[in-house]
Protein backbone atom coordinates (compact mmCIF):
# COMPACT_ATOMS: atom_id res chain seq x y z
CA UNK A 1 0.00 0.00 0.00
CA UNK A 2 1.23 3.39 -0.28
CA UNK A 3 0.14 6.61 1.01
CA UNK A 4 0.78 9.96 -0.70
CA UNK A 5 -0.14 13.29 1.48
CA UNK A 6 -2.02 16.12 -0.63
CA UNK A 7 -1.98 19.51 0.44
CA UNK A 8 -5.33 21.31 0.36
CA UNK A 9 -3.95 24.39 1.34
CA UNK A 10 -3.63 27.54 -0.82
CA UNK A 11 -0.98 27.95 -3.08
CA UNK A 12 -0.52 31.44 -3.88
CA UNK A 13 2.03 33.91 -5.48
CA UNK A 14 3.01 31.06 -7.81
CA UNK A 15 4.98 33.30 -10.69
CA UNK A 16 5.93 32.55 -14.01
CA UNK A 17 7.55 34.38 -16.79
CA UNK A 18 8.11 33.60 -20.65
CA UNK A 19 10.12 35.26 -23.57
CA UNK A 20 11.10 34.41 -26.76
CA UNK A 21 7.13 34.67 -27.34
CA UNK A 22 6.56 35.30 -31.47
CA UNK A 23 3.37 37.09 -32.50
CA UNK A 24 1.77 38.89 -35.32
CA UNK A 25 1.27 42.30 -34.33
CA UNK A 26 -2.07 43.33 -35.85
CA UNK A 27 -1.12 46.97 -36.61
CA UNK A 28 2.14 46.54 -37.75
CA UNK A 29 1.16 43.31 -39.20
CA UNK A 30 5.01 41.92 -38.27
CA UNK A 31 6.16 39.03 -36.26
CA UNK A 32 7.30 40.48 -33.18
CA UNK A 33 9.14 39.16 -29.87
CA UNK A 34 8.03 39.36 -26.44
CA UNK A 35 8.00 38.40 -23.26
CA UNK A 36 5.78 38.34 -20.11
CA UNK A 37 5.63 37.58 -16.57
CA UNK A 38 2.88 37.42 -13.92
CA UNK A 39 1.28 35.38 -11.50
CA UNK A 40 -1.39 33.38 -10.10
CA UNK A 41 -2.77 31.10 -7.18
CA UNK A 42 -4.05 27.60 -6.93
CA UNK A 43 -5.52 24.85 -4.67
CA UNK A 44 -6.28 21.05 -5.22
CA UNK A 45 -9.53 20.97 -5.62
CA UNK A 46 -9.76 16.44 -5.64
CA UNK A 47 -6.95 14.70 -4.18
CA UNK A 48 -7.18 11.44 -6.17
CA UNK A 49 -7.68 13.09 -9.76
CA UNK A 50 -4.73 14.84 -8.68
CA UNK A 51 -2.80 11.98 -7.90
CA UNK A 52 -3.72 10.19 -10.90
CA UNK A 53 -3.14 13.41 -13.67
CA UNK A 54 -0.25 14.53 -12.51
CA UNK A 55 2.30 11.95 -10.04
CA UNK A 56 1.07 9.40 -12.57
CA UNK A 57 3.27 6.38 -11.38
CA UNK A 58 5.81 8.53 -10.46
CA UNK A 59 7.56 6.93 -7.36
CA UNK A 60 8.50 10.02 -5.64
CA UNK A 61 7.18 13.67 -6.36
CA UNK A 62 8.56 16.58 -4.82
CA UNK A 63 6.85 20.20 -4.19
CA UNK A 64 9.54 21.67 -6.81
CA UNK A 65 8.58 19.16 -9.36
CA UNK A 66 5.07 20.03 -9.58
CA UNK A 67 5.76 23.60 -9.08
CA UNK A 68 8.21 23.29 -11.94
CA UNK A 69 4.83 21.08 -14.18
CA UNK A 70 2.62 23.59 -13.34
CA UNK A 71 5.03 26.39 -14.84
CA UNK A 72 5.27 24.81 -17.96
CA UNK A 73 1.76 24.30 -18.40
CA UNK A 74 1.13 28.06 -17.41
CA UNK A 75 3.70 29.44 -19.95
CA UNK A 76 2.32 27.31 -22.51
CA UNK A 77 -0.81 28.35 -22.01
CA UNK A 78 -0.29 31.87 -21.79
CA UNK A 79 1.35 32.01 -25.20
CA UNK A 80 -1.76 30.94 -26.35
CA UNK A 81 -3.53 33.30 -24.32
CA UNK A 82 -1.37 36.32 -25.58
CA UNK A 83 -1.48 35.46 -29.22
CA UNK A 84 -5.17 34.85 -29.53
CA UNK A 85 -6.04 37.87 -27.37
CA UNK A 86 -3.74 40.25 -29.55
CA UNK A 87 -5.28 38.89 -32.29
CA UNK A 88 -8.85 38.88 -31.69
CA UNK A 89 -9.16 41.90 -30.60
CA UNK A 90 -6.60 43.77 -32.55
CA UNK A 91 -4.43 45.09 -29.92
CA UNK A 92 -1.19 45.85 -30.34
CA UNK A 93 2.09 45.46 -28.19
CA UNK A 94 1.84 49.10 -27.80
CA UNK A 95 -1.76 48.89 -26.54
CA UNK A 96 -1.60 45.97 -24.50
CA UNK A 97 -0.41 47.48 -21.46
CA UNK A 98 -4.07 49.00 -20.66
CA UNK A 99 -5.45 45.61 -21.62
CA UNK A 100 -3.83 43.40 -19.02
CA UNK A 101 -7.18 42.92 -16.72
CA UNK A 102 -9.25 41.97 -19.70
CA UNK A 103 -6.20 39.34 -21.07
CA UNK A 104 -5.75 38.35 -17.26
CA UNK A 105 -9.52 36.53 -17.30
CA UNK A 106 -8.78 35.25 -20.71
CA UNK A 107 -5.91 33.04 -19.76
CA UNK A 108 -7.44 32.33 -16.50
CA UNK A 109 -10.38 30.92 -18.75
CA UNK A 110 -7.91 28.89 -21.00
CA UNK A 111 -5.72 27.76 -17.99
CA UNK A 112 -8.93 26.54 -16.01
CA UNK A 113 -9.48 24.31 -18.73
CA UNK A 114 -6.36 22.77 -18.23
CA UNK A 115 -6.45 21.60 -14.86
CA UNK A 116 -10.29 21.73 -15.06
CA UNK A 117 -11.11 18.31 -13.27
CA UNK A 118 -8.52 18.73 -10.16
CA UNK A 119 -7.15 22.27 -9.68
CA UNK A 120 -8.83 25.43 -9.24
CA UNK A 121 -7.45 28.99 -9.80
CA UNK A 122 -7.89 30.90 -7.13
CA UNK A 123 -6.52 34.23 -8.66
CA UNK A 124 -7.71 35.10 -11.93
CA UNK A 125 -4.13 35.39 -13.92
CA UNK A 126 -2.09 38.35 -13.26
CA UNK A 127 0.16 39.83 -15.70
CA UNK A 128 2.96 42.02 -14.53
CA UNK A 129 4.49 43.15 -17.61
CA UNK A 130 4.27 42.18 -21.41
CA UNK A 131 7.00 44.07 -23.18
CA UNK A 132 8.63 43.69 -26.81
CA UNK A 133 11.94 42.52 -26.77
CA UNK A 134 12.95 44.09 -30.06
CA UNK A 135 13.43 47.58 -28.83
CA UNK A 136 12.51 49.27 -32.61
CA UNK A 137 9.21 48.62 -32.17
CA UNK A 138 8.87 50.10 -28.97
CA UNK A 139 7.49 53.49 -30.84
CA UNK A 140 5.28 55.98 -30.18
CA UNK A 141 2.91 57.08 -33.00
Amino acid sequence: AEVWFVNKMSKRNMYWGTGGLRVIDPYFQIPIKISARGQYGIRVADSAMFIKKLVGTLPYVSTELIEEQFRIDVIETVKVSISKFMKENGININEIGVSYRELSKAAAKDLQAVYDEYIDLLDEMVFGLIESVEEKFCVVL
